[in-house]
Formats: structure tokens, sequence, C-alpha cells
């Protein structure tokens, strides 16, 4: 399994950026691949993190290309994934992913060009 170079790119200067570096490097960053498992999920999710079980990486954060057309979407869609990664997967919205999205609003995520100049992703 291999990361999609730029969605990689993007993880690595937002977990240096914004986490401090605390996200693990070996998270996979990837496209959903529309045989991978059920294809109706291209159709249903942004994307999701999960657990990666091939021996390089420990989590996997895998994006739909249908979903996340839009640059702003792409961009969220990855920071909302890179908390689950962030809680190793342990708080499925709960308190916890909102302390998370908070430190990483109160660190100036959300405002327009912190993450690619000139787009506002929330």
């Amino acid at each position: 399994m291999r990361s999609d170079p730029t969605l990689k790119r993007h993880f690595s200067q937002i977990n240096k950026r914004f986490f401090d570096g605390q996200l693990p490097d070996s998270t996979c960053v990837r496209w959903l691949d529309p045989d991978e498992d059920d294809p109706r999920l291209e159709d249903k999710l942004f994307g999701f993190a999960d657990h990666c079980n091939d021996g390089c990486h420990k989590y996997q954060i895998v994006l739909s290309k249908s979903m996340c057309k839009y640059a702003s979407t792409r961009f969220t869609t990855l920071i909302h994934e890179m908390i689950h990664v962030f809680l190793e997967l342990r708080d499925d919205h709960g308190p916890a992913f909102e302390r998370v999205r908070q430190m990483l609003s109160d660190r100036g995520i959300f405002k327009k060009g912190a993450v690619i100049r000139r787009l506002t992703i929330f």
C-alpha cells in the first residue's frame, strides 16, 4: 500500500505545523480505490481513518476522489481524519475529538490561507 505523494505532502505539512509532528509519519494517505471493499463507499464517505495491517503503516487515511473534488473539501476531510489518527482512533466525534478540533482552530488551521494560500477550508 502506497501513499499518494501529494496527499502525503499535505499530511506532513499539516502534521508539522498544526499537530507539532505528533502523528506517525508511517501513516499511509491515499485515495480510495474504486474496486476496494464495497465500491458504494465512494459515494457515501468523504474519507476514513483506520488501522493499517500492511506491515509498513500503523494507520491509513483514505479519501474519496468523487466526494473530495474541491480543495476545501479535500483539506477539511484530511484534517478531520488526521484528528482521528491523533486520537489513535479511540474517540468517535466525542469530547476528545472536539478538544483536538478546538486546539487546531486555536492554532489557526481554519483561517484563510493557513493550509493553502488563498484557501478557506471552514
